[in-house]
């Protein structure tokens, strides 16, 4: 589930600019015990950081950087309804985290907000969850 939790917090943040595959902008971490955990890097394409310089990738159907589009893969066994829980369980803390970034100005605090409620509007409804995440899973290359 680790690499599935790593692919909606992309899709959180509105972060296009990586791939598990090719391990662009990610960092494989294995502990002592063999388990590997996708750590997600570089940020500054997403649309919650929302940087002037950056744009959606040529190749994907986005018109600009703040839109969303689920890039994880269709994991077989995959408990998607465990996998939503566990962001949704976290919403209070992510809304804290970004009301307590120092130096972050007022309005740049609002419009992150706004970001991250959306995304939780979407996780909050069945069918917004369905159409956007689950649906648009990509099959694993062969």
């Amino acid at each position: 589930m680790e690499m599935a939790t790593m692919e909606l917090f992309q899709y959180m943040i509105g972060n296009t600019d990586f791939s598990a595959l090719a391990q662009h902008n990610i960092v494989l971490l294995r502990d002592p015990d063999g388990k590997v955990t996708p750590m997600p890097f570089d940020f500054d394409f997403s649309g919650l950081v929302d940087a002037e310089y950056a744009g959606p990738p040529p190749a994907l159907p986005l018109n600009n950087n703040r839109q969303r589009l689920y890039r994880g893969f269709c994991h077989q066994g995959l408990d998607w309804d465990a996998l939503f829980r566990k962001f949704r369980d976290k919403r209070m803390q992510v809304f804290e985290l970004i009301e307590s970034v120092p130096g972050l100005s007022e309005r740049s605090r609002r419009i992150a907000l706004k970001y991250m409620k959306d995304f939780y509007k979407i996780l909050d409804s069945p069918k917004k969850r369905q159409k956007k995440i689950v649906g648009a899973c990509r099959m694993p290359a062969p």
